[in-house]
């Protein structure tokens, strides 16, 4: 028998004793088989055995039950035949005679047999050159071995498929009118959406035509994957019908993808077994990629120990660990201190969204310690600290940096190149020194600013510079300057050029501007030293409520901001929570009773309790509030949201970097019950070509219309728009709607339907959009990539502003009206949503 029988054959028996039901197994048992798949994985996406891990999880479900060791078993030897055998064969399609080496590879000559092609993603309902290739493989086989037949299997895949054909339709097409197939060997399936359905639906067909024995077509780096999933859905297929089919060989159309490409099939296969198999509540909750050639792996468990602050106490989430098992810390501190960092052998742990620390367990024991620094909590309504150190203002890319480490930096980078270029060539090389001869504004925190310092230090030709101003083209955030900006910006009055420039949120005095994100890096001390006066600062706290900045953040600013105007700037969320004392999300009379102890001097608040309290706008606590406290809670409150869902929080940071679009739709798809992850999210999400320069400097890259455009888990990738996240959608939930050139009107009607709306904006939606990236696609089309692309989700709104869930840094943020709609209809009102619960 040869090797590539094996699995199927012993499947077949094993599938014998084995209850019928595939989703009945024990809890217990499904548990470890999710660390089964996920040691699966590892072993093929490393350099080192995990064997022993595989064999400790397969080990411990033969413990609790026998029937689920046997299929945990029969799945482990599959995996390790087709994905970590390194003599594991694919057979490739070289145009040539294959009819003897197929023969040689199990295609038997005495029976009939099927070919099964699986399908390739349409494009506007076309086939691509990858599937025509397929199906010239797949033809030469066919030709080879005449008694065969071909099943073709692809539901209606991909955009602008308006004609809703079908990867199967039209791979049987190609190959009677291109390849000389007769269409009465060839059957379709024209339902599959997934390799797990392409495999179903095929053995329905087999099964219809008495065959038990197939030869998969596909492109090589599909084909192990493929192969995986068709291998454990035989054996599921035999427990629930009897039937036995064998896979007994593989004919590859070559291509050559990226690594990465193939590491992402395993994932893919392991999540498509585990649905085959109907695990209960089956998540992956990491598919960790650690690189250990220096290291051999272990099952010693190291040990977690703490050196205890002496205010308060920290934990973890486990008291040993293998090495590279996340583990997390919590702190439970009073309330006159805060934690700096927390370290385990020196070595920073990760600052969650959620205020816990998390880490990877070294290769040693671990020593956990905190560092604190004092913060003064409230003892009076005037009187309360502010932390030392302002803390990371936005969602953080990684434990040591933030996402956007400075908002406000100056932007000579942004100046378009057109106008670099009327600088002469001598002495300057825009290109490697992009900030050589950097312009002597150092206050002015604005593109605006630079563009005119550049003029003027240049000396440069009015007409010229008028020419490129107003070309659109020209320009990184792809608008033309009016005749009125371009003579302010060739005059030579700099406070006329500031004072139409600042934005609302900046402070000008003079020819300087003072944006919201200088304030919040500056102390109090600079504000005084520059002229910065409180009724300055007064003037422009109803735009300090930045959707940027993360609660935590936002307290911080508040707290500085009073102690310098007396006056409180709570943000709009805040307000709309007013007299949730004891921050537990409800308004009620344990919040009277805290406010009314906090009143007879029995108890003390902190700041976020106190602000909560003070609901007459005078920066007092006192009866007053609680008078509207206990109206409140009898009659309920006027200025509350309109609409506001139910929508979960959720942060993209640490695990999926570029990740909004996706962490956005997992929150709407948890809106609605369903049981999925971020990861399985990722996993059909189509990816494309990263950005590169080819060797004349020409640089290409994917279509974000159709694809992501990178990797989500990285750090320097792009994104990807409404079209392909609405095809993912429609997987897990039928239904979704894409749609380009809504309005605000058209978010508040599906919203009032009870339903979230995601959509596609900016990060820093007070600026304008800049596009300094632009490459060509596979189309030979130029993508213009709009910095600062973000997706959030939209739950609530009310008469001045938009509610949103933040993947960015996993709070709510409210937005007014006018400054989201700027970036929103910029990126032509883009949004995915369901119609109906």
């Amino acid at each position: 028998m040869k090797k590539y029988r094996l699995l199927t054959v012993m499947a077949a028996v094993i599938a014998l004793m084995i209850p019928a039901s595939v989703n009945a197994m024990d809890g217990a048992s499904s548990a470890c088989f999710g660390d089964l798949l996920t040691h699966l994985v590892n072993a093929y996406e490393t350099d080192s055995s995990y064997d022993q891990y595989i064999q400790a999880e397969l080990d411990e479900i033969k413990s609790l039950s026998d029937e689920d060791y046997a299929l945990a078993e029969a799945v482990a030897d599959n995996w390790r035949e087709v994905f970590l055998d390194p003599d594991y064969r694919l057979y490739l399609y070289e145009g040539e005679d294959v009819a003897a080496e197929m023969a040689d590879a199990g295609i038997p000559d005495d029976h009939p047999h099927a070919i099964v092609v699986l399908g390739y993603e349409l494009r506007d309902g076309e086939m691509q050159e990858e599937l025509k290739e397929r199906c010239e493989a797949a033809a030469a086989l066919a030709k080879a071995f005449p008694e065969t037949i071909l099943v073709c299997s692809g539901g209606a895949t991909g955009e602008n498929n308006t004609a809703g054909n079908t990867e199967a339709g039209l791979m049987k097409a190609y190959l009677t009118e291109n390849c000389g197939i007769d269409d009465a060997r060839i059957f379709t399936d024209e339902q599959a959406m997934t390799t797990a359905e392409n495999a179903m639906n095929t053995f329905s067909i087999l099964e219809e035509n008495n065959l038990h024995t197939m030869t998969l077509v596909t492109s090589t780096y599909h084909m192990r994957w493929a192969q995986a999933v068709y291998n454990c859905a035989a054996l599921v297929y035999h427990m629930q019908h009897g039937y036995d089919i064998e896979s007994v060989a593989n004919y590859c159309f070559e291509t050559s993808p990226s690594k990465e490409m193939y590491r992402m099939g395993d994932r893919i296969a392991a999540f498509q077994i585990a649905g085959i198999l109907g695990l209960p509540d089956h998540v992956i909750h990491t598919l960790p990629s650690f690189h250990r050639e220096d290291k051999e792996l272990s099952t010693t468990e190291y040990g977690i120990s703490f050196v205890q602050p002496d205010y308060g106490t920290i934990s973890a989430d486990k008291d040993s660990a293998l090495y590279g098992e996340r583990v997390t810390v919590s702190l439970d501190l009073d309330r006159k201190h805060q934690a700096v960092s927390v370290k385990y052998n020196d070595r920073e742990a990760f600052r969650n969204c959620d205020g816990t620390f998390s880490f990877l367990m070294p290769d040693a024991d671990a020593l956990i310690t905190v560092e604190l620094e004092d913060c003064d909590p409230a003892d009076t309504a005037t009187d309360f600290g502010v932390a030392r150190k302002m803390p990371v203002p936005f969602g953080t890319a990684s434990a040591s940096s933030a996402y956007f480490i400075y908002p406000c930096a100056e932007r000579l980078s942004a100046l378009p190149w057109d106008l670099l270029q009327l600088v002469p060539e001598e002495g300057y090389n825009w290109e490697y020194d992009y900030v050589a001869d950097k312009p002597a504004w150092k206050l002015t925190l604005m593109d605006y600013a630079n563009i005119y310092s550049f003029i003027h230090d240049h000396t440069l030709d009015p007409e010229e510079v008028h020419k490129v101003l107003s070309d659109a083209d020209k320009m990184v955030h792809r608008k033309a300057f009016t005749d009125e900006e371009i003579d302010l910006l060739l005059g030579d009055d700099e406070e006329a050029v500031m004072e139409y420039f600042a934005s609302d949120s900046t402070i000008v005095i003079g020819n300087k501007g003072y944006s919201a994100g200088w304030m919040y890096n500056h102390t109090i001390e600079e504000y005084e030293a520059e002229g910065i006066t409180p009724e300055m600062v007064q003037a422009v706290l109803p735009y300090y409520y930045n959707p940027l900045y993360v609660q935590e953040a936002a307290d911080a600013f508040s707290r500085k901001l009073f102690r310098f105007t007396s006056v409180l700037a709570p943000t709009k969320c805040e307000q709309w929570k007013a007299g949730d004392a004891n921050l537990d999300d409800a308004v009620n009379v344990k919040d009277v009773v805290l406010l009314q102890k906090y009143l007879d001097e029995i108890s003390r608040m902190d700041f976020e309790q106190w602000a909560s309290a003070e609901m007459t706008g005078d920066s007092i606590v006192d009866e007053a509030d609680m008078e509207i406290l206990l109206r409140k809670i009898l009659v309920g409150k006027e200025d509350e949201p309109t609409v506001l869902l139910d929508v979960m929080e959720y942060c993209q940071y640490p695990d999926y970097p570029t990740g909004c679009e996706s962490v956005s739709l997992f929150m709407l798809l948890k809106y609605y019950g369903l049981k999925v992850t971020v990861d399985e999210i990722y996993d059909l999400l189509p990816m494309g070509q990263q950005p590169y320069d080819d060797e004349k400097g020409v640089r290409h890259g994917a279509n974000p219309e159709r694809e992501f455009v990178g990797d989500p888990r990285s750090d320097y990738s792009y994104g990807v728009f409404h079209e392909p996240i609405a095809k993912v959608a429609e997987h897990f939930k039928p239904g979704v709607k894409a749609q380009e050139g809504a309005t605000i009107d058209d978010i508040k009607a599906i919203l009032d339907t009870g339903n979230p709306v995601l959509a596609w904006y900016v990060s820093q939606p007070m600026r304008d959009i800049m596009y300094r990236w632009r490459w060509l696609d596979e189309r030979n089309e130029t993508v213009y990539w709009p910095g600062g692309e973000h997706a959030v989700v939209i739950c609530g709104y009310d008469d001045d502003a938009l509610i949103y869930r933040d993947p960015n840094a996993g709070t709510t943020v409210v937005i007014d009206y006018e400054t989201f709609e700027k970036s929103f209809n910029e990126l032509n009102g883009r949004i995915v949503y369901y119609t109906g619960e």
